[in-house]
């Protein structure tokens, strides 16, 4: 499977959603990271056992300047998003305050391409 992508850009993304995975899991905790193809999509799945993301605030996790950590601009998931959509992919984010995280990218490979 390959992606057409700017490997820094992406490395960028992808360490930005691990270092929140890992922030959120504070001192014990498990982060898992899976691929898959699927229909010619690479799909990348990011699973922490973190303290969750409150409900009030999901729906702006990918707002520019929007922050729930007292460093920082607040920039990392606006530009993960853009990033993946640049790609023509989609990133979803599936929490449950107390429960984790779950972060699923899906990008297109090569194999999806029209010849």
């Amino acid at each position: 499977m390959i992606v057409q992508a700017d490997r820094e850009e992406l490395r960028r993304a992808f360490v930005n959603i691990l270092r929140n995975a890992v922030q959120a899991i504070s001192r014990t905790g498990t982060i898992t990271v899976g691929t898959v193809v699927d229909e010619g999509n690479a799909v990348i799945t990011i699973h922490d056992t973190g303290v969750g993301i409150p409900e009030e605030i999901r729906d702006k996790l990918f707002e520019p300047s929007f922050s729930t950590k007292t460093d920082g601009m607040g920039l990392g998931l606006s530009l993960v998003k853009k990033t993946i959509e640049d790609l023509q992919g989609t990133i979803t984010v599936v929490s449950r305050t107390g429960g984790g995280t779950q972060v699923t990218i899906t990008l297109p490979t090569e194999l999806s391409t029209p010849q």
